[in-house]
């Protein structure tokens, strides 16, 4: 008997679409309880500190890219803890956010234990991009990993520096372009718009270190072709929908997300074999690692190099698709790094000529084309690096999921809803893992009672905690999780480092740089991640008009 038939007769004269009515509501209700049931009564977590009501408000979307409801997760941090559980609806996916240091260090030192979000692998999968290491797992991940930190190393950006100083030194001549043109330009009367010579300078570097193109390739639009099809790409992947990849029917925005992966597939592999059948012509068919040189001509050819090497072995080497399936992340990667140059590095020195006036005192014992090694010895640029790094950094959170139920000890003791308190939880397995990086950086305990503000010198007095925050949470690199942490830490983190180091030199060094006084630069959290961004007199922007005056002795 069916349910609609059965209420019927149990309801007597009724007409089977009342009938059918209640038997909707009904099996809504059941639904609604035994969700309820599931989500707070039988999960392993029913104790642990949690925001009221998110089950039915938010999705995984809503936790990264939205506002909930005018809360942030710092507001979260200080009601509930700096250890709370979050109920993702509408699959019920409990996700665990965390700025304790001891569970944060746990998670970096514990790699066996909590393995990259499979959220961010199947998306890649779903792309199409398999071999990428943002989805790679155990020994695959290792192996491509091992190519980045050789490829990358600071004895190759030691080769590449050069090339860096050169292209930051084409970037200020742009700018003196641009300056000459317009006599206000020029006495610092009328700003400019700084991020369109950031981002040549960081195109250049994508173009000359990541891909080694010369100047016959450029002259034949080479680098432009490899530049549009990757950003083509990029660009239909972000218009993609979550749908788009899941429907029975593709949808335009997918049709043309495919067409751009097949065209950068194509170009990849060509310029992948082209790269190959050069080192071949120089080397023959027996490359030995030793003739790696600590910089190759570019990053790209580094990878071939080591995948030819007849003295590694087979299985330490990874396929050409996988290489191939590893050149937009490594581009997107600069491209990241490069807003945080456009609206952080050029906006601190800015607005903190204090910080520009050390930094020149610095530069000025220096020649003018300095290697990188003589910039490491820069303390205060190093500082001013590391503080960009924990306070303005091109990420929101690190995501993990844990592979096998363990017992994570906590710096900071949390009470329970049931009354108790411990000094550790247990995770199960399958549980996802979220890293609120600015959170994190903000922690007064680890960087002091003005951690929230720029201050280069914390990494240098020794008066606040800035130099123990990265011990305390088993950074990669300087004195936050900025580079992520541990054996899953960024590979490439002295690639970053170095470009960043020439920028700031460069530019130092030729300019004044200062900010329009009737100019008011906000950051605006914008959503629960406390993703920011820039507001200039109340008005969102793209990029922050900027007073350029020439340093005439260096120009």
């Amino acid at each position: 008997m069916s349910l609609i038939a059965y209420y019927t007769s149990l309801l007597g004269n009724i007409s089977p679409g009342l009938a059918g009515i209640i038997c909707l509501a009904s099996s809504t209700l059941l639904i609604l309880i035994g969700w309820v049931v599931r989500t707070r009564i039988l999960t392993p977590y029913r104790h642990l500190p949690s925001p009221p009501g998110l089950s039915l408000k938010h999705n995984h979307s809503s936790l990264t890219y939205s506002t909930p409801f005018g809360q942030k997760w710092g507001d979260w941090f200080k009601t509930y803890g700096n250890t709370i559980v979050v109920r993702v609806a509408p699959y019920h996916r409990e996700e665990i956010l965390t700025i304790d240091p001891g569970f944060v260090r746990y998670v970096h030192a514990n790699v066996n234990d909590f393995e990259g979000s499979p959220r961010l692998g199947r998306a890649m999968v779903d792309m199409g991009i398999h071999g990428a290491i943002s989805c790679a797992k155990g020994e695959k991940r290792q192996k491509i990993r091992a190519v980045f930190e050789r490829s990358c190393s600071l004895a190759a950006m030691r080769g590449y520096f050069p090339r860096f100083i050169n292209l930051a030194y084409k970037a200020r001549d742009k700018i003196m372009e641009e300056l000459e043109s317009d006599t206000e330009k020029r006495s610092g009367k009328k700003p400019i718009n700084p991020s369109t010579h950031a981002v040549g300078y960081q195109m250049g570097i994508v173009s000359t270190v990541l891909f080694g193109f010369n100047e016959e390739d450029i002259a034949k639009g080479r680098s432009t072709e490899v530049r549009d099809t990757i950003m083509a790409f990029h660009k239909a992947r972000s218009e993609l929908k979550w749908w788009d990849t899941k429907s029975l029917f593709r949808t335009p925005r997918y049709r043309r997300y495919n067409r751009s992966r097949d065209q950068l597939a194509v170009v990849g592999k060509k310029l992948l074999r082209d790269k190959q059948e050069k080192i071949t012509r120089a080397f023959g068919q027996d490359l030995k690692s030793d003739d790696i040189l600590e910089a190759g001509d570019d990053i790209i050819s580094t990878w071939c190099r080591l995948n030819m090497s007849k003295d590694i072995p087979a299985s330490q080497k990874i396929s050409d698709q996988d290489l191939a399936d590893n050149v937009p992340i490594a581009m997107a990667a600069t491209l990241d790094v490069s807003r945080m140059m456009i609206y952080e590095i050029i906006h601190r020195l800015a607005s903190h000529r204090d910080i520009q006036d050390k930094l020149r005192k610095e530069f000025s014992a220096l020649p003018e084309e300095p290697s990188l090694d003589d910039l490491a010895k820069v303390a205060y640029l190093d500082a001013f690096l590391d503080e960009l790094v924990r306070i303005d950094n091109a990420y929101t959170t690190i995501e993990r999921t844990c592979t096998r139920t363990c017992v994570v000890p906590l710096h900071d003791p949390i009470t329970l809803s049931n009354g108790q308190t411990v000094n550790s939880i247990t995770v199960h397995k399958g549980t996802d893992v979220s890293i609120p990086i600015w959170n994190l950086s903000a922690d007064e305990r680890l960087y002091g009672s003005d951690a929230t503000e720029f201050r280069p010198e914390r990494h240098l007095d020794g008066s606040t905690k800035g130099a123990e925050g990265g011990t305390a949470i088993h950074a990669t690199w300087g004195s936050s999780a900025g580079f992520s942490g541990g054996q899953r830490g960024c590979p490439v983190y002295q690639y970053p480092l170095a470009f960043m180091r020439a920028f700031i030199f460069v530019m130092v060094r030729s300019f004044e740089i200062s900010e329009p006084t009737d100019q008011d630069v906000k950051i605006w959290v914008s959503s629960s991640a406390e993703r920011r961004e820039h507001r200039v007199n109340n008005k969102p922007v793209t990029w922050i008009p900027t007073i350029f005056k020439p340093i005439s002795q260096d120009v």
